[in-house]
């Protein structure tokens, strides 16, 4: 298998056997991230990526192209003398082992496995809030395959000040944590947030074979405090 990377076009993989044709492959991109967006706990929105399989450089009358991403479902495959293209949308992150292959007249059939990575990105906001919601996020790959190598965070609390309060907001205190889903406390940080400044905290995560809860817990004051958070969950550290 040969691989050749060009700054246009995107990543071309082939294969070459005695007596068969030659399958070549060219991909948009070999990576991609799926971004959720949540505002106050709901899931606003989530963008997946999509990734092109072209199969037009392939010299051989080509009667089908398929795309199998190897995590249960069904592949796509589409008629060859027709298409030259297959868009596949990535709904889970992991790390795929993705087969292409492409069938021609004389029913030989040949095959390339390309390695895929899609990364997820949460990006949470709750704004105004008392009693913050709890952010849950599985780390698990639905596909069965690795695990992520590590998770990032970056929490910001912020204080607003308040302007029509002569005397002044008040500090809040609060803390952090990752709990796993057996009830165990992972990290904790505990910080204060004076009126109209705020508090960030950045940390790294390695536990991905469990579900965990990220919560910023409120613990003493009366003003109410703005929550910013990304997290993401990635398979290249």
């Amino acid at each position: 298998m040969s691989l050749l990377c060009c700054s246009i076009s995107g990543c071309i993989f082939s294969e070459d056997e005695p007596d068969n044709f030659e399958l070549n492959v060219e991909l948009s991109a070999s990576s991609g991230v799926i971004v959720e967006k949540y505002v106050s706990g709901d899931l606003e929105s989530i963008n997946n990526p999509k990734i092109e399989f072209n199969f037009s450089s392939t010299k051989t009358e080509i009667q089908t192209i398929g795309v199998d991403i190897n995590d249960g479902s069904e592949p796509i495959e589409l008629d060859g003398e027709s298409n030259s293209t297959i868009i596949v949308e990535f709904t889970s992150h992991g790390k795929y082992n993705v087969s292409v292959y492409a069938i021609n007249s004389g029913n030989t059939k040949q095959s390339l496995t390309i390695p895929i990575i899609i990364d997820l990105r949460i990006e949470w906001i709750e704004n105004a809030t008392l009693d913050p919601k709890v952010l849950n996020f599985n780390p698990i790959p639905n596909n069965g395959g690795e695990h992520p190598q590590l998770i990032e965070i970056k929490s910001t609390v912020t204080n607003p000040g308040i302007l029509e309060d002569f005397n002044g907001g008040q500090s809040v205190q609060f803390s952090w944590t990752i709990t796993d889903e057996l009830g165990d406390t992972c990290q904790k940080n505990n910080a204060v947030v004076n009126d109209g400044e705020f508090e960030v905290w950045e940390t790294i995560h390695f536990n991905t074979y469990l579900v965990h809860d990220l919560s910023v817990v409120y613990e003493e004051g009366q003003d109410p405090i703005s929550i910013d958070q990304i997290l993401l969950l990635t398979y290249e550290s």
